[in-house]
């Protein structure tokens, strides 16, 4: 009984519950691009690990039983069947197109800033706020001017995505710059490069390269839990969004002053590794970043820090 429209701008993140009906319209003059995750083993699934998509539009053979339940004649019921059509699932909108919504507005830095609090069993899908804008560079979590950015959304920003299990972030890198290693504690990803190219290595937990590549515009990578890896751009800019399979993803570095080895006594990193005092302070302090650094071309791999 209750429907919800929103605007859509670059950079938006929307979350649709299991079995929420929706339409998308493009009311811009520029090519809509969407990227869809579908988390098929949502505990709400109870059927199988497939997707499914029921189309409230298209063909179904049917037609009297569809008259029956609209209370239309067969005719108009076959004419909603568009047994002839083939336009599939995206359409062209003949003549304008209105719909009741709210005037587009910008956010007061108030509300930009707010940070809502879940409510628990009082709020309900059709109150949650459904979307969070994550390409706004000043709403990045990590922002330096020369190497780029990171914005992540969870359930403490958008708490809808606490019912979905999910959440995702936004990363934009440029010129020779690095997301130091680092490893999903509680979660898989889906990384998508959204623009650009950029190297990612990908390094599972017996120190095994599992994957070192370049990546491009519309390649994706699924990164599993506790599998390190590291993303960099040479000479260039890149871009991606992740998807993980957790409300609240909590990431491990393995370099930068807030990584495990930094945490480590110098005693544990020198006969860890088998290296001198002065080695271990390098290893433990050199690297003063915490999520983006500059990358010197010639990036030494991951195996040996995972497998140790």
């Amino acid at each position: 009984m209750h429907q919800k429209v929103e605007y859509v701008r670059h950079g938006d993140v929307f979350v649709n519950t299991p079995g929420s009906a929706q339409w998308i319209y493009n009311s811009g003059d520029q090519p809509l691009v969407i990227i869809t995750l579908l988390d098929i083993a949502n505990s709400q699934n109870q059927l199988d690990r497939n997707p499914r998509v029921f189309r409230l539009a298209g063909n179904n053979p049917q037609g009297e039983v569809l008259a029956q339940a609209l209370k239309i004649d067969v005719r108009l019921a076959q004419e909603l069947q568009n047994q002839q059509d083939n336009r599939g699932n995206i359409v062209r909108v003949n003549g304008p197109f209105q719909v009741v919504r709210p005037p587009l507005r910008q956010q007061s830095e108030s509300e930009k800033w707010r940070h809502p609090q879940d409510n628990g069993l009082e709020e309900t899908i059709c109150s949650m706020r459904s979307h969070e804008n994550i390409d706004d560079p000043s709403r990045a979590d990590v922002y330096k001017p020369n190497l780029g950015r990171v914005t992540s959304v969870n359930s403490l920003t958008l708490p809808i995505l606490q019912y979905v299990r999910l959440s995702a972030t936004r990363g934009i890198i440029q010129g020779n710059a690095m997301v130091l290693p680092k490893y999903n504690m509680n979660a898989n990803e889906i990384l998508y490069c959204t623009a650009g190219q950029g190297r990612i290595q990908v390094v599972n937990d017996n120190g095994q390269n599992v994957l070192d590549q370049q990546v491009q515009k519309g390649q994706l990578v699924v990164i599993p839990q506790g599998f390190a890896y590291v993303v960099q751009s040479h000479g260039n800019n890149f871009e991606w969004i992740s998807f993980k399979t957790n409300a609240n993803a909590m990431i491990n570095t393995l370099a930068g002053r807030t990584s495990a080895l930094r945490a480590f006594p110098l005693e544990v990193i020198t006969n860890g590794y088998q290296i001198s005092l002065e080695e271990a302070r390098k290893i433990k302090f050199n690297t003063l970043e915490t999520t983006l650094t500059h990358s010197s071309g010639g990036q030494q791999l991951i195996e040996e820090i995972v497998e140790v």
